[in-house]
């Protein structure tokens, strides 16, 4: 049956501008009443450039007719796909009065715009990122898309986006069901064999599974495998594969027909485009017609790539994403219109732009992706990229060529013959999507994962073999002992790394990376570029041939996994001391390390404050703009270039502060721009400016607890501070406020005085580059006068020497100061645990937020001083350790090894340190609370002390806290601990919570 459905009296009238012709094809013919009968789920499969499209925008005109509409929801997985929809419907829509809204990862997405949109175009990773918010208000039109229509639905079985896709579409089938609506999918394939899997995970039924063989194609399409002998040096074999495609092309040409062929990099397209180049002038001189040659030359004139000019003469040119706009779209009109007869391209040709050719040639089945390296390319790339050939109402036939070493010969005619069945790529990444549906709220327990990993096309492909249970409570443990989750009560929640991973869409490994990394509090431009290149996203970048050379010349040694490459690429985007043969991976390897950087300086706000945060960002910033530490503050203003920047630093303004305290004509007179000086000096003053008082801090106070406080000032412009006050080395209070200008805030706190102690007050201004400003004082221990009687006290000194037992372990944990000199030098003052071990080499733990400082010396004798706490000497090899405690909470000795129980492990009082006199009931606490301390201390792979000391124990249990308010009263907790385990210890204390070892 051959009879075409006219358009008249199918379409709405209202919306027949959309379609301009008198009938459907074939194809369309058959599916349009389908699509247009019913609001039930859709799968088409057909072949390529057979008019899927139309499918879309018919299901799009039932949708927009209905006097109660939903809004619609079209992905296509390639941004260029995207780009191409948004001008034909929004100009056609528009004038109806309907609202295309076009976002993808070029464009920040705005809820707003969204909100108001009818229809909304975008790809998957956008979508995704949406739909992990739709709980929040902002977000509600992720819950009132009532239709879904998957472009190229076949891209499930990219590794590269097909997760992504799948756990997209699954996402919006759950939100539709947990609010009782409507959702229809509608899902345009290439031709595969295995459309009815498809069918059964988007629940379509079977007569809505419409599928379309070859005949259906708009021009008949002829394909072969062409073999070749590869030999040892890839370069030659290039050129012998280049050779091959020439002779498979050149009868099309001379009849005045066009090739695309597709090779693997960049690089290659120019350099093909080049030879082709020589073959045709050589040996087809007068392949052009006069008036082709004069437009040609026009071209050339216009065009800006210098490679791109030599070629166009020819009637060759190439294409690929690092080609300027402007070029890019020259070379599509001008293929086009017939007037480039060669086209060289890479493959995202094939996705993006509809530019068939008559004959269509793939040199390479290899392809080079800067971040994943040499791989295959995919069979649904390899016959999407066939399906160029042959254009429709010029050519009754279109042929394709696939060049292949001999040996693979028969595996990709067999591909040619028999399809490619499309698989699921959520196996890879489950975690990773697991993860997410736990953050964004859609899975709460492993019953739930079980249940929602039955939605994902991956269970349809699995045919049964899976133990779903199994399976999900595997990885929900795994997600638990990572600390991805937590879980109470049965139920599973996110915790801030499980949100934060989610957020940026990260590989779970180099979450963990960025975590540990995060919380070591102080990190160097170095320290920055080396843990980004070391994230898992990374480790499939290769080192090509030619490229080690460059990577020695910059000092690093090439090893293996990329991250020696990527450490590279970013330190020369830095210093713009990049060599010829990395720049063309740097673009990819700079956007993907732009990413990674934002999610790691979001690790470092939340693992460890807004100064190592700010770091990062500066850091990033460096590697986007290319520029100096000392420039980053001045190029974070909008507007200033590089020029700009010159000219500010040569003339001794290096800061924001500096800026501020100038006029506009200073930055004239420099050579700036009016416009810009202005714009530089605006900017400069609108940052906020704190001013802090300190007279609340007393300058001396007898030992025990005191009561201080701080007021902060802003002087500057309104804006957000991040303050953090610590005493002795340990945060006692860390507040995050917006401060208008003149507004000030008081802040109590509370410290413990043992000693004379050391306060410092540090204020962060968030989202600016500008420095932290610090203010330091101290709190005077008051010590009671003593007469001097020098003999009579020299003999009132209680002194013990304690000898070493050999094979045994001392523990001591208490205040300290630490003076260390050897491979570095440094001190310390704070919270410390000291270990003593069989061979009388120290380690000494000094508790620096939750990471731990080593220091290593060797001992032989403790000695106690009555009126001076406990001290160690050490000295071994030129190193020297010493350690001074003001106050000891613990003191265990000796004990072996193979004591686990540090509680249970033999113990004496520590000199000038009360035992707590204990009840039953008190007794019991105490264990509860050690047990939650170790159970803690496990879970966030973290020595126990970290947590809170024995000191903090005993207070606990004296004051018997109640709310998270008076927890930070307490010995050793402050706001951070009270909030980061105030749940824990509240519980515990009300006997609420019961942990288990």
């Amino acid at each position: 049956m051959n009879e075409k459905l006219p358009v008249e009296g199918t379409i709405d009238e209202r919306f027949r501008e959309i379609f301009p012709y008198n009938s459907f094809n074939r194809m369309q013919s058959k599916a349009v009443p389908v699509i247009l009968g019913s609001d039930g789920n859709v799968v088409v499969s057909a072949p390529t450039a057979s008019g899927k499209t139309v499918l879309a925008e018919a299901a799009m005109v039932r949708e927009l007719g209905k006097a109660e509409r939903g809004k619609i929801l079209f992905i296509a997985p390639l941004r260029a796909l995207t780009n191409e929809k948004e001008s034909e419907w929004k100009r056609v829509l528009s004038t109806l009065g309907f609202k295309v809204y076009v976002v993808t990862g070029e464009r920040e997405l705005y809820p707003s715009e969204a909100r108001s949109a009818d229809v909304i175009i975008t790809t998957p990773e956008k979508w995704d990122s949406a739909t992990r918010k739709y709980l929040q208000e902002r977000y509600s039109f992720v819950r009132d898309v009532a239709l879904v229509i998957v472009d190229e639905v076949h891209l499930l079985d990219s590794d590269s986006r097909g997760g992504t896709l799948e756990a997209v579409i699954s996402r919006m089938r759950r939100i539709s069901a947990q609010y009782n609506k409507m959702l229809r999918t509608v899902a345009l394939s290439a031709t595969m064999p295995n459309i009815k899997d498809v069918a059964r995970w988007i629940g379509a039924p079977p007569e809505n599974v419409l599928e379309f063989d070859v005949s259906y194609r708009p021009v008949d399409l002829e394909t072969d495998v062409l073999p070749y002998y590869p030999k040892s040096n890839d370069f030659l074999n290039k050129y012998v594969r280049l050779y091959k495609a020439f002779d498979l092309i050149r009868g099309e040409l001379g009849d005045g027909h066009q090739a695309l062929i597709f090779v693997s990099t960049r690089q290659d397209t120019q350099q093909a485009a080049e030879k082709l180049c020589e073959i045709v002038r050589k040996n087809y001189p007068y392949m052009l017609q006069p008036f082709e040659a004069i437009k040609l030359q026009e071209l050339r004139n216009k065009a800006s790539s210098s490679k791109l000019k030599s070629c166009l003469p020819c009637a060759i040119a190439f294409h690929h994403a690092g080609l300027s706009a402007e070029d890019k779209a020259l070379v599509e009109a001008a293929f086009r219109e017939g007037l480039i007869r060669i086209l060289v391209s890479t493959s995202t040709l094939a996705w993006g732009v509809n530019l068939p050719a008559r004959v269509v040639v793939i040199r390479d089945i290899e392809m080079y992706d800067p971040i994943q390296g040499n791989k295959d390319i995919s069979p649904i790339d390899l016959l999407q990229m066939l399906g160029r050939a042959g254009r429709p109402g010029y050519d009754t036939l279109g042929k394709g060529y696939v060049i292949v070493p001999n040996d693979r010969a028969a595996e990709y005619r067999a591909l040619l013959k028999n399809g490619k069945a499309i698989e699921s790529m959520m196996e890879h990444s489950l975690a990773e999507h697991l993860n997410a549906e736990i953050a964004v709220g859609m899975v709460k327990s492993a019953a739930d994962a079980a249940d929602w990993i039955k939605t994902t096309f991956y269970y349809v492909r699995s045919e049964g073999r899976l133990n779903v249970e199994a399976l999900a409570g595997t990885k929900v443990k795994y997600l638990l002992r990572n600390g991805f989750v937590r879980e109470g009560s049965g139920v599973l929640t996110p915790t801030p790394l499980g949100t934060i991973t989610s957020d940026f869409y990260l590989k779970l490994e180099t979450a963990l990376l960025f975590r540990e990394q995060a919380m070591k509090g102080t990190l160097s431009t170095e320290d920055v570029l080396d843990i980004v290149a070391r994230a898992t996203e990374f480790s499939d970048v290769a080192t090509r041939p030619g490229e080690a050379s460059s990577l020695k010349a910059l000092g690093i040694e090439a090893g293996p996994g990329g991250m020696a490459k990527v450490r590279a690429i970013l330190a020369g985007l830095i210093g713009r001391t990049l060599p010829d043969e990395l720049k063309s991976d740097a673009w990819a390897i700079k956007q993907n390390a732009s990413r990674l950087l934002s999610a790691f300086s979001r690790f470092c706000e939340e693992f460890s404050g807004e100064t190592l945060s700010r770091k990062v960002k500066m850091v990033s910033l460096q590697i986007d703009k290319g520029i100096p530490e000392e420039a980053v503050e001045l190029a974070s203003i909008e507007g200033v270039g590089e020029r700009s920047l010159e000219l500010l630093v040569n003339g001794g303004i290096r800061s924001l502060r500096d800026a501020a305290d100038k006029k506009p004509e200073d930055l004239i007179r420099l050579g700036i721009r009016a416009p810009v000086a202005i714009s530089i000096v605006e900017a400069a003053r609108k940052v906020p400016k704190a001013e802090a008082d300190l007279s609340g801090i007393p300058g001396s106070a007898p030992s025990g607890s005191v009561n201080a406080s701080i007021t902060v000032r802003n002087i500057g412009a309104d804006g957000k501070l991040a303050i953090s006050i610590r005493a002795g080395g340990q945060s006692v209070r860390s507040e995050r406020l917006y401060l208008g200008r003149d507004s000030s805030r008081s802040l109590p706190f509370e410290v413990q005085i043992t000693d004379d102690m050391p306060v410092q007050i540090t204020v962060d201004y968030v989202d600016t580059m500008l420095p932290a400003d610090e203010w330091k004082t101290t709190i005077k221990l008051e010590r009671p006068a003593v007469k001097a009687e020098p003999e009579k006290t020299a003999k009132n000194v209680r002194k013990e020497v304690f000898e070493l037992t050999p094979g045994k372990y001392y523990v001591i944990a208490g205040e300290a100061g630490v003076e260390y000199a050897g491979r570095t030098s440094d001190s310390y003052h704070g919270s410390v645990v000291v270990l003593i071990k069989p061979d009388s080499s120290v380690v000494v733990h000094a508790d620096k937020g939750v990471y731990p400082r080593n220091y290593m010396g060797r001992a032989h004798i403790i000695q106690v001083n009555e009126g001076s706490g406990m001290r160690i000497s050490a000295e071994n090899n030129g190193e020297r350790l010493s350690v001074s405690f003001t106050s000891v909470g613990m003191f265990q000795a000796p004990f072996d090894a193979g004591t686990t129980d540090m509680a249970t492990a033999p113990a004496r009082a520590a000199p000038q340190v009360s035992e707590p006199v204990f009840s039953e009931e008190d007794r019991a606490l105490e264990k509860a609370l050690r047990d939650a301390r170790r159970a803690k201390a496990v879970e966030m792979k973290v020595p126990p002390y970290t947590i809170f000391q024995d000191k903090t124990i005993y207070d606990l249990i004296a004051k018997k806290p109640k709310t998270k308010g008076e927890l930070r009263g307490v010995y050793g907790i402050g706001e951070a601990k009270a909030e980061k385990y105030g749940d824990l210890i509240l519980g515990v204390l009300s006997g609420k919570a019961f942990i288990k070892e």
